[in-house]
């Protein structure tokens, strides 16, 4: 893998394997509900997303009502997440 790419936080199955063990380890007993990042030569912590819009829907949503309000409930809302990649 090139330096610049692990360095982007691109890396192997290998680079995620220490934080599976050391997540499941006594050391990670109050880690719970994070949003955490490995690969490469990267570990991070990333920050919990915010509700952009919500709609309520009496009875719940099928999927054609989801369907028929999905571009004037998301045209405004839709985000990238993640990092930008040196490709």
């Amino acid at each position: 893998m090139p330096d610049r790419l692990r360095k982007a936080g691109l890396g192997t199955p290998g680079d995620v394997a220490p934080l599976f063990v050391f997540l499941a380890s006594a050391a990670a007993a109050g880690i719970t509900g994070q949003c955490i990042g490995i690969g490469g030569d990267r570990l991070a912590i990333w920050s919990h997303p915010d509700e952009a819009t919500m709609r309520l829907q009496p009875g719940g949503w099928s999927e054609a009502q989801i369907r028929a309000r999905w571009e004037e409930f998301a045209r405004d809302h839709i985000q990238s997440v993640g990092l930008e990649l040196p490709l």
